[in-house]
């Protein structure tokens, strides 16, 4: 009788049968699972790194509890290296030297790029999803453009660079912003920094700072309005995303008797969520796919922000995130 091989096809349905089982029949009842419930216990270390890998990060340390042998076939660099990004290597080249990075395994890597880490001299900040290996990136506020696509119409907003404890770059942007003032920010980013075939959500990460009035006038300004675009230049560029996004939240913008029409311009209307830490708000810019196979792409991402208020808005930086479905 003719002995039948195992492929990649067959070890990536294995796997997919295996987690299936571990997700249906440990996790509903909150037990650990039995070692007979999974099939292909019995095959050689190598051969479960080979399975593993064809899984996910999340998948492969469930399964490693299973028994020493899958435990350790889950903390090869078999297993580690296919969830890593491609340009890895690349990446910790490119790590600052005030936040060096001493990892010996592919696992350590892995984990060790979970948190952002400084890149490109302190000028951005890269970070490994947990759960699908794609890059985070974030671009510091210095590397973004708040000059080039003024538009004055009363008095010049004064910007400085300052130092926060409480961001990770070493410097971030506050704008002393006057009422009737039109603001622009414009960043842009080489698409083959990020991981391909891939949808991306553009965040601005900010706070604020209100000044207090004399009159009884809401502290409230209108929405920003958001275009990305990707092209291969400034001057050829295809818009991808329009949208609104107001930086201050709904209940604020109600309170004050602001109520936009988004049927006005067809676009997508976002508010800000406070991140994780509540040190800084953020709110999404917009979105893209990322499906450049030849990486020399650009996306750019412009914001005019027209009727502001007198307040400070300090300016982290633009971060472009994996988006989760």
């Amino acid at each position: 009788m003719k002995e039948e091989s195992i492929d990649a096809s067959d070890d990536r349905f294995c796997a997919r049968s295996i987690v299936t089982r571990f997700r249906t029949r440990s996790f509903v009842r909150r037990s650990r699972p039995r070692i007979s419930d999974v099939p292909f216990s019995s095959l050689p270390e190598n051969c479960i790194a080979c399975i593993l890998s064809f899984t996910s990060p999340r998948d492969t340390c469930r399964l490693a509890t299973l028994s020493s042998r899958f435990r350790s076939a889950a903390e090869s660099d078999q297993v580690w290296t296919k969830f890593l990004s491609s340009d890895y290597q690349d990446v910790l080249s490119r790590i600052d030297a005030s936040d060096p990075v001493h990892l010996s395994s592919k696992r350590e890597i892995f984990f060790g790029l979970n948190d952002h880490i400084l890149i490109d001299g302190g000028k951005k900040s890269i970070a490994m999803d947990k759960t699908t290996g794609k890059i985070c990136l974030m671009i510091s506020a210095k590397e973004v453009d708040f000059s080039q696509h003024l538009i004055l119409l009363d008095e010049y907003p004064s910007w400085d660079y300052h130092t926060l404890d409480e961001s990770r770059f070493t410097d971030v942007v506050i704008h002393k912003i006057c009422r009737d003032m039109s603001l622009c920010l414009h960043a842009e980013l080489k698409t083959n920094q990020l991981s391909d075939n891939t949808t991306y959500v553009v965040y601005l990460v900010y706070k604020l700072k209100v000044h207090d009035f004399d009159d009884d006038e809401p502290v409230v300004g209108d929405a920003m309005m958001i275009d990305i675009s990707l092209g291969d230049d400034d001057d050829d560029e295809d818009t991808v995303s329009e949208s609104l996004s107001s930086l201050f939240s709904k209940k604020a913008l109600d309170q004050a008797g602001k109520h936009f029409c988004e049927e006005a311009i067809q676009t997508s209307y976002y508010f800000p969520n406070v991140r994780e830490g509540r040190r800084w708000m953020e709110v999404v810019l917009g979105e893209f796919d990322n499906n450049n196979d030849f990486g020399n792409e650009k996306v750019f991402v412009k914001c005019y922000w027209f009727d502001c208020v007198k307040l400070d808005f300090v300016i982290e930086g633009i971060e472009f995130r994996p988006k989760i479905f």
